[in-house]
């Protein structure tokens, strides 16, 4: 009996210290490196060697080493970056290998720009590949390797042009080009925008093969890409309308037959307004799509771009960071059935590449004190904190909220957020402070405190023995001097 007793004294003050533990001692990064304040974060370099970042005082573009935080490179980019813009801009300044093996970038200042090749495993020996001229801002270089790692192609002014990595050569030069579906493929076929139509160059015979149309919907934005395999372009229409038109359609011209299909169509209700989430991700992998089920209740389906499957559907919407969004009328406020939250590595929320944790930010009016013993909080007088921004992590198989944390950065409605890791279940920000900026990797989802807890669960038990203890030695005293 004693000895049940004992257990009872011990057990309980630890399990409570232990639950007081769990709920209240946040999640960790799992690692934090400091980093200049005004760092924005841009992304992953496609190999996730490389964490990039970006300040617009200095207009300096950094990459940063995730596993120390060390510094591989830095330079000065001829990139302007208003404060009413998006720090995503500067993306259109440099370009990575498949391999984060090279990196070409522009250097310089607006007024003496230059494109260079930077050999980031060879001690960054850097390599000139032209002088840029014209309106940068306008005419961004947009510089892309090849898949095969054989061409880098850029854009000067209305030109486009293709720079051979090994003969370390211009090899063709392009009037008229306003935009390119990505650099050559493997079989050398060159897909280029020149107003409505799309070409296809031969850039070994250096002569155009085709053109053709782009897809286009009738009332609709459309998105032209090269398919991941380089084998097709797809087009991603969006008809914004309140009509029974509203819809998402997902369409395939083969690079071989030269024919267009339709892949699928996403129908939104006609009580719905079709809108868009401000900060896009880049690229697109995903839809998150708020509508209605069967009987009228809220929900959000997430839709896979390349299959148009629905993959799963959301009992609870995962709500976005702001409630605004925008549309064909422009910038409006809208949290309702029609809403489409793009999702890829990068933007105000993420996905990881094996597809089961969702990250995003949220202004939350509720910390976990408050909101596990806000009742107890205000009998006692104590008033509601200010709202906080968290980082939250929802599982993307069933939308459950697997963790929030709180982060210090402010929300900026002009900046990239977050980016995940191309291959692990890693998340990097910029958690920013008045005076201090830190680049933090996070694990999705970050896992619980578990030595903290378990040391709290020990402490308690400890501090439960020691006043057990006390109280015996007290109440043998007070029996002797009774005797006495």
């Amino acid at each position: 009996m004693r000895i049940l007793k004992l257990s009872l004294i011990l057990v309980l003050p630890a399990l409570l210290a232990g639950y007081v533990a769990w709920i209240v001692i946040p999640c960790q990064p799992r690692r934090s490196f400091s980093v200049p304040v005004g760092t924005k974060l841009l992304e992953f370099s496609p190999g996730g060697r490389y964490v990039v970042t970006f300040r617009r005082e200095e207009s300096r573009l950094t990459l940063w080493h995730p596993a120390t935080g060390q510094e591989a490179f830095a330079t000065e980019m001829p990139c302007i970056v208003r404060s009413n813009e998006s720090t995503n801009v500067a993306r259109a300044f440099y370009g990575f290998s498949a391999d984060d093996h090279l990196l070409a970038v522009a250097v310089g200042t607006p007024d003496d720009p230059h494109l260079i090749i930077v050999d980031l495993d060879s001690g960054n020996t850097q390599e000139a590949v032209t002088d840029l001229a014209g309106n940068l801002g306008r005419y961004p270089p947009q510089p892309a390797f090849s898949s095969d790692g054989r061409y880098l192609s850029y854009f000067g002014t209305a030109c486009v042009v293709l720079f051979g990595i090994t003969a370390k050569e211009e090899c063709l030069r392009l009037e008229g080009f306003s935009g390119s579906l990505g650099p050559p493929t493997p079989q050398g076929k060159w897909l280029l925008e020149k107003g409505k139509d799309i070409e296809c160059w031969d850039v070994n015979q250096k002569r155009r093969d085709w053109a053709l149309p782009q897809i286009q919907v009738k009332h609709a934005m459309t998105h032209n890409s090269l398919s991941p395999d380089e084998q097709a372009v797809t087009g991603l229409a969006v008809v914004e309308s309140r009509s029974p038109d509203q819809r998402i359609s997902h369409y395939h011209l083969d690079l071989k037959t030269e024919k267009v299909s339709e892949d699928w169509e996403y129908n939104v209700p006609t009580s719905a307004r079709l809108l868009w989430n401000l900060n896009s991700s880049d690229p697109i992998q995903f839809f998150l799509i708020k509508t209605f089920d069967d009987q009228g209740k809220l929900v959000e389906d997430l839709v896979d771009i390349d299959s148009g499957k629905m993959l799963v559907r959301y009992p609870q919407p995962i709500d976005m960071l702001e409630d605004m969004a925008m549309n064909y009328q422009g910038q409006i406020l809208h949290n309702d059935a029609g809403l489409i939250l793009t999702l890829g590595r990068q933007g105000e929320t993420a996905i990881d590449s094996q597809r089961r944790v969702i990250v995003s930010k949220k202004i939350n009016r509720e910390t976990t004190w408050w909101r596990n013993f806000g009742r107890q909080l205000r009998w006692l007088g104590i008033r509601q904190p200010p709202p906080q921004l968290h980082l939250q992590f929802h599982s993307a198989e069933s939308g459950k909220l697997l963790e929030r944390v709180s982060i210090h950065t402010p929300y900026q409605p002009f900046d990239p957020v977050l980016a995940m890791h191309p291959v692990e279940p890693a998340v990097a920000m910029i958690d920013e402070q008045p005076e201090a900026s830190r680049l933090q990797f996070w694990q999705a989802p970050p896992p619980k405190p578990w030595f903290w807890i378990m040391a709290s669960s020990l402490a308690g038990a400890a501090i439960a023995l020691l006043l057990w203890m006390g109280l015996g030695k007290v109440a043998r005293k007070t029996a002797l001097f009774k005797k006495a």
